[in-house]
């Protein structure tokens, strides 16, 4: 088995690589235009999650640019809303704004439980597995931070992961019940 120390030892290079990796704006790269904060809100959300305290001047220029940088892709407000969700627990709740909004803007893109790459405009029907799967981190960071979230929503992407589930029992990326959607 591994040590208590090997593995302190490990999250320790993680972070230090993580922060390595920190731009001057206080941000990580993104995948180009469509996805500007994602990198940036895993690697916030690890850094929170392995003791750096939100105070520390470096995460708080971190959050800053989270904050500040627009975003719409599903992927990356499923991971943002992680990120505001554990600096919440050590901020009196300072982030929690942000968060209800982020969540606000995934909850009203969906139109039947799954959920699509963007969000705005109308509520859609017949989005991926993939993205459906951040939509829900998004909705549970909210739900460990006190955001009520209607039981309508959360029996609609029951509904969709109990349609979409293979007779095998997994879930595939786009498929419905093992026929293409």
């Amino acid at each position: 088995g591994f040590s208590d120390a090997a593995v302190k030892t490990a999250i320790d290079k993680g972070a230090a690589f993580l922060w390595s990796q920190q731009e001057d704006d206080g941000g990580w790269k993104g995948q180009g235009e469509r996805y500007p904060t994602g990198p940036g809100a895993m690697a916030i959300y690890a850094l929170l999650e392995s003791g750096v305290s939100p105070q520390e001047p470096k995460m708080v220029k971190a959050l800053e640019w989270l904050e500040k940088t627009p975003e719409k892709m599903v992927y990356c407000l499923g991971m943002r809303a992680n990120a505001w969700e554990v600096a919440n627990r050590t901020t009196n709740d300072k982030y929690k704004e942000i968060l209800k909004s982020d969540i606000a803007r995934v909850i009203n893109s969906t139109a039947d439980g799954s959920f699509h790459y963007e969000t705005g405009g109308s509520p859609r029907k017949g989005g991926d597995n993939s993205t459906s799967q951040f939509g829900l981190l998004a909705m549970w960071a909210g739900s460990l931070n006190d955001i009520g979230i209607r039981t309508g929503v959360w029996k609609q992407c029951m509904d969709h992961w109990m349609r979409t589930q293979s007779p095998e029992g997994g879930w595939d990326y786009n498929k419905i019940g093992n026929k293409p959607t």
